[in-house]
């Protein structure tokens, strides 16, 4: 499996190595294995944004800055910036070439700029150890005469792609659904006040004392009668 793997990334390597080759007009193969040499008046520098650590999360961008220095008195072309990814144990493996970045900028005698390029490790890389070397591609203004300088080649760590859930994700859902909670809540509410009917009032099936009698009036136990004849039998033993 491994070989396998081997052999395609060499096939991609040697493809992607002829094209970049064309684009940069190199006859001689690519850039990154056939390395002009270094001008002496030039000095370099660099440095990693937010990456002191050198930690690379696959699939991610990053950029480095790089200080050139034109300490000389020869007119010089920076025409652009290349690095790659190689094996820690064998820097002739290639396992991945960053874009070739044009730049065209013209570096006068006893001046200095700063470039930034930018750098993506494929997101297929296995966190572990790797080497990264970066080179600046310059030449003369006046005899043309093409000069490179590795301005960075050391050691880096690729490391796992950061996850886009973090604990202000967690916390911005939990706020949401806090308030969609009361919303629910508060929704729910006024429908069931519309929708629960009200208590109506029951009407007493007692009746008062007179009204229950009714029916015995006329008759020999309507309670008038003996009412009348208790009061008759009163006054007569008064009399």
């Amino acid at each position: 499996m491994k070989s396998i793997t081997a052999t395609i990334a060499t096939t991609c390597l040697l493809a992607t190595s002829s094209l970049v080759s064309a684009q940069m007009g190199y006859k001689n193969g690519h850039p990154l294995t056939n390395l002009p040499a270094s001008h002496e008046d030039v000095e370099t520098a660099y440095v990693f944004v937010d990456n002191a650590k050198k930690s690379f999360p696959a699939g991610e961008l990053a950029s480095v800055l790089m200080s050139f220095s034109n300490t000389g008195e020869e007119t010089l072309n920076v025409t652009g910036i290349m690095g790659s990814i190689n094996s820690p144990m064998d820097f002739g493996i290639y396992v991945q070439n960053f874009t070739y970045h044009p730049y065209g900028r013209v570096a006068n005698p006893g001046t200095q700029m700063t470039l930034e390029y930018g750098l993506k490790p494929d997101v297929a890389l296995h966190p572990r150890d790797f080497t990264i070397a970066l080179t600046v591609f310059y030449e003369s203004k006046g005899s043309g005469t093409s000069y490179a300088t590795t301005f960075f080649n050391d050691t880096i760590a690729i490391a796992e792609p950061k996850s886009s859930f973090d604990l202000q994700t967690l916390t911005l859902y939990l706020s949401m659904l806090g308030i969609i909670g009361a919303i629910g809540n508060r929704f729910y509410g006024s429908v069931a006040k519309k929708i629960t009917p009200k208590p109506t009032a029951k009407k007493s099936s007692t009746s008062s004392g007179s009204d229950a009698n009714e029916w015995l009036k006329g008759t020999s136990a309507d309670p008038t009668k003996k009412s009348k004849s208790d009061s008759s039998a009163k006054q007569r033993r008064k009399a």
